[in-house]
């Protein structure tokens, strides 16, 4: 199966309701167009943040000799092997080798993960908090999203993050 495409910028904004819980914005999230479970927006995550129990429904193993990255937890730091998505998606907007983390989640608070920048550095986003809308424009891609490479996936993201800060 091959991976969706990101959205072209041609197509416009698209905009995705969310739900709100307390002070963070869940998403319903399409992993591989195999699982969807919610997920929080996080644009202070690095990575997108998988819960094992997903990784494991999806057959995705971590290789043990793969990149690990650490992770600030509320519990402290704890280290998270990184694996590469086929495919994200919320709503219509959908995005190809995306890089994750897995990580094991208190899933009776119902989510399943982090929705981070390596997703979400992509696109522009802009809340409408209102409405509660999430507004994306997607961003002209990289040839480097059709390669499944956490390394090249990194460097993408390491960019997201100067741009963000930059920004600020």
């Amino acid at each position: 199966m091959s991976p969706a495409p990101v959205s072209s910028p041609q197509a416009g904004p698209i905009i995705i309701p969310y739900k709100q819980s307390r002070d963070a914005i869940i998403v319903d999230v399409t992993i591989n167009g195999r699982v969807t479970k919610p997920f929080v927006v996080d644009t202070g995550a690095s990575y997108m943040v998988i819960a094992t129990s997903i990784a494991d429904e999806l057959y995705l193993s971590p290789h043990s000799s793969g990149q690990k990255i650490t992770l600030q937890t509320a519990n402290g730091r704890v280290s998270a092997p990184l694996i590469n998505l086929d495919s994200v998606q919320i709503g219509s907007l959908a995005a190809p080798n995306v890089v994750a983390a897995v990580h094991d989640f208190d899933e009776s608070k119902t989510v399943y993960g982090l929705l981070g920048l390596s997703f979400l550095s992509r696109f522009q986003m802009t809340v409408d908090a209102q409405r509660h809308q999430l507004i994306f424009t997607p961003i002209a891609a990289p040839n480097d999203y059709a390669s499944q490479n956490c390394i090249t996936a990194l460097n993408l993201v390491k960019k997201g993050q100067q741009l963000r800060d930059f920004s600020e």
